[in-house]
């Protein structure tokens, strides 16, 4: 079986491969990292906008990588 990402081999019944796995987990982190320093540390006031935009960027990162990369930096530039 493939993985349904990109067609790479997968080990036993997993449908994504280690590859695409391990760069979804990259993209998680960079978005968490984002999400700090855009709206600090994590409480229950921001929480509801901070799981929106971990969509929203997890969507345009699906799509578009370069314009994900381009949102991300904003962030550190501004600073």
């Amino acid at each position: 079986m493939g993985c349904k990402r990109c067609g790479g081999d997968t080990i036993g019944n997993q449908r994504i491969c280690f590859r695409c796995l391990r760069d979804w987990s990259a993209m998680r982190k960079l978005i968490w990292d984002y999400a700090e320093k855009k709206y600090g540390k994590l409480s229950a006031d921001n929480l509801k906008i901070r799981q929106k935009e971990t969509k929203k960027l997890e969507a345009i990162w699906r799509k578009d990588k370069d314009k994900f990369q381009e949102i991300i930096k904003e962030v550190n530039l501004n600073e």
